[in-house]
């Protein structure tokens, strides 16, 4: 099933993000266009088009993983003032107070990825993660870029859930090192047996694969499984 790529979310200039209960409608500046939206998991692209100093407060009533892909701004929570740009990526936390400023009269672009508390599980192992400034390096840009470019163009849902589990992983590894790959054997001959008996289960039934489902019945996570079938197969 083609899961559906809305051409506008139909937002005013000014209207507040699905997540967000607190923003301002009083200040106008960003449009929201919906990418995907399946299984506990919605992608969002947000445009701003603040002028210089402006600020929104807001508080997340889920999970989500927020991806600048142009411009930058300044997040402030009760703990710390982050500066948001292309090189970092972080993750909200539901009801989790905090501001959101431009420093720049400059337009921006962010993909915040909304999970349920069953998506975060199934792609981050945990509803809890640190609440830090994610660094992100080249293999995680071609992830975000590449994830993009297949929703304009339509994917299924094992597709999304295949870039959504490399692409969380990689940023849970880095926010959060050894959530998904720990204590998990590391010979090649583990990880032969692994990759075969993935083969075998999606040979089996391959009309009803789930990523999440076969990870759990082999007792790894989605992101361990799905790096090793890749590294082991050469195969995306």
């Amino acid at each position: 099933m083609e899961i559906p790529i809305p051409s506008s979310s139909g937002r005013p200039d000014g209207a507040r993000s699905p997540a967000a209960l607190d923003a301002d409608p009083a200040l106008p500046g960003s449009t929201y266009t919906t990418l995907a939206s399946a299984r506990g998991v919605a992608v969002h692209e947000v445009a701003c088009h603040w002028e210089a100093g402006a600020r929104m407060n807001e508080r997340f009533s889920q999970f989500g993983l927020c991806l600048v892909r142009r411009g930058m701004f300044v997040r402030t929570t009760p703990r710390a003032e982050f500066l948001v740009d292309p090189t970092t990526a972080y993750f909200e936390q539901p009801g989790f107070e905090q501001q959101i400023s431009h420093p720049r009269d400059a337009g921006g672009v962010t993909k915040v990825v909304l999970l349920s508390d069953d998506a975060m599980v199934r792609y981050a192992g945990d509803v809890t993660l640190p609440d830090v400034l994610i660094p992100i390096g080249p293999e995680v840009q071609l992830q975000h870029m590449g994830l993009v470019a297949n929703l304009r163009v339509g994917i299924d849902q094992q597709e999304l859930d295949a870039r959504l589990t490399d692409l969380i992983g990689l940023l849970v590894e880095r926010a959060a090192p050894g959530r998904l790959t720990a204590r998990r054997p590391g010979t090649r001959a583990a990880h032969v047996r692994l990759v075969n008996l993935a083969r075998e289960a999606i040979a089996a039934d391959p009309a009803s694969f789930d990523l999440g489902a076969l990870a759990a019945d082999l007792g790894c996570t989605p992101f361990h499984l799905s790096r090793v079938f890749h590294r082991m197969t050469e195969r995306p």
